[in-house]
């Protein structure tokens, strides 16, 4: 019988690590704050300019469960086959050195809408809602979803995460303003508190 792997997680969290975090543990990513933005809801105490944060991604648990930010990678559950394959084939790794995490809270509403329901607003038309308006975008802006609405003590239910170079910082403010046009994107409308954290990539030396 084949077994199932291990559930991977992220935490985002200020240095410095807890002592007892293991040299050989969780994959390590370093940022430096340059800045938070409370788009909808109040501003997460103590994140400021010039902070170093990390990124930790491990397998099995979370590598600090205290961490403000945790989230973990999971299947995809609003796209088909053919939109995950064109997807795949067009979406860009990591870019650096800017980086934004975008932790998300959704409406009570939101969550009272069936599947299929939620699936609509994601997917819209052949020009608008979240999917089709992201699509574009792909190739040059890094996206990665972390899903954090049942982790225990998590205050979000999902954290959006991007890379990107210097060159393309306004074709990403471009891709915020079209996601926050509930025009244009009518998921936007059930987001209730959102938080926007710039960072840089910052190697250790």
């Amino acid at each position: 019988m084949s077994q199932r792997s291990a559930p991977s997680f992220t935490c985002f969290c200020p240095a410095p690590l807890p002592a007892t975090l293991a040299a050989a543990g969780p994959l390590r990513t370093r940022y430096r704050v340059e800045g938070t933005a409370a788009v909808r809801g109040a501003e997460v105490a103590g994140i400021e300019p010039g902070q170093l944060w990390w990124r930790l991604e491990s397998s099995g648990s979370l590598a600090v469960p205290s961490a403000p930010f945790v989230g973990s990678t999971q299947h995809v559950v609003y796209t088909g086959a053919a939109e995950r394959g064109d997807l795949t084939g067009i979406s860009t790794g990591p870019l650096g050195p800017c980086a934004v995490l975008i932790p998300i809270r959704k409406s009570a509403a939101w969550w009272a809408l069936a599947q299929d329901e939620r699936q609509a607003l994601l997917v819209g038309g052949a020009r608008s809602g979240h999917i089709p308006i992201g699509r574009p975008f792909a190739a040059r802006i890094y996206r990665r979803l972390y899903h954090a609405r049942y982790l225990p003590g998590s205050e979000w239910d999902f954290l959006t995460y991007f890379e990107f170079p210097e060159s393309s910082l306004g074709t990403f403010r471009e891709l915020l303003s079209l996601l926050r046009d509930p025009a244009q994107n009518p998921e936007w409308a059930y987001v209730d508190r959102e938080l926007e954290v710039w960072m840089r990539l910052s190697p250790p030396d």
